[in-house]
């Protein structure tokens, strides 16, 4: 029987890379020397107004090394946090960008007023910036749906009833058709490789165009039980998602949907699932091979649910 323990959300997976982040950030202090730079202080007759006091010594080519290594890992993580939060606050803006901007001048290491006296205090301060940004995320609402699902166009080709993965998922969870598998779908009832996959897409489409008898289908529709559906409309787009959710770029291979999902901002909804492969034997009336792309929540204004949102990670789904 498959299992329906919920997966790490999104938030717990991002709060395990900033302990991880963390740990490594607080070990390179312990490896690095503050000096003295203070322009000031010998008697010169001259002043320097506002220059840094404190300085780090240059390092060697091993922590040089972990430096550039940690400093990749922040800045592939600074966008994933982000997404956490399309609206937010003056003071969530502060907060996000002093924390993210400190952990990357501290591995860069230019002439920064900011360094202490010590490496106690700079340990000190890296902590404090660690539990700043663990902290926004109590700012996030709950989600009033503890599962949300999305299929793959040619999981709908097998089979449109998307009532079927109650014994995978539960019995309760919302359903998300999104524009670029419904245009997949269009494009496969005139130009599917062959005669099947035509007939198929024409059943899917008509099983979805059934839907609309149960009332909005841009707000949500009751399928079968207690399986709704609804319809995206609204393809994501920004500048600050990460370039490997840029739907006008190369396609990962997994096809667009994923793409789509992953970077989803809905009237201020984002989305970030997990993809479960069916395996190598049908689950839920899922053929082999395609994809169910399941997450366990979604984002509503102001933000992400903190509780129940699953991140999808090649490594870990692959």
């Amino acid at each position: 029987m498959a299992s329906t323990q919920a997966p790490p959300t999104y938030l717990d997976r991002l709060l395990a890379d900033l302990d991880l982040i963390e740990a490594d950030f607080l070990a390179i202090l312990a490896d690095s020397q503050i000096r003295n730079v203070d322009p000031n202080r010998r008697s010169s007759g001259i002043v320097h107004f506002g220059a840094a006091k404190w300085g780090w010594v240059p390092s060697g080519p091993e922590l040089e090394a972990r430096r550039m290594e940690l400093l990749g890992r922040v800045r592939d993580w600074e966008p994933l946090v982000r997404l956490l939060f399309p609206h937010p606050t003056p003071e969530v803006t502060k907060r996000l960008d002093g924390s993210l901007a400190l952990l990357q001048r501290w591995l860069e290491r230019p002439r920064d007023k900011t360094i202490p006296a010590t490496i106690d205090k700079a340990i000190d301060k890296v902590k404090a910036t660690a539990t700043t940004l663990r902290r926004l995320g109590e700012l996030l609402p709950d989600d009033v749906w503890a599962v949300r699902v999305a299929v793959d166009t040619n999981v709908l080709l097998d089979d449109p009833d998307v009532a079927i993965y109650t014994p995978l998922l539960g019995k309760r969870y919302m359903v998300h058709l999104l524009p670029v598998v419904l245009r997949e779908l269009d494009d496969h009832k005139l130009a599917g490789r062959n005669l099947d996959v035509r007939e198929a897409a024409k059943k899917a489409d008509r099983r979805l165009k059934g839907l609309r008898t149960n009332g909005n289908v841009l707000r949500g529709v009751r399928v079968a039980g207690d399986v709704y559906a609804v319809f995206e409309h609204i393809e994501p787009r920004g500048d600050g998602l990460p370039n490997w959710l840029d739907l006008d770029g190369p396609d990962l291979g997994l096809g667009r949907a994923p793409q789509s999902i992953l970077g989803a901002r809905m009237d201020g909804r984002l989305f970030q699932p997990t993809l479960l492969p069916s395996g190598g034997g049908s689950v839920g009336g899922v053929a082999p091979g395609c994809l169910v792309l399941v997450w366990a929540a979604g984002c509503w204004r102001p933000g992400v649910s903190k509780e129940r949102i699953s991140l999808w990670s090649r490594a870990a789904d692959s």
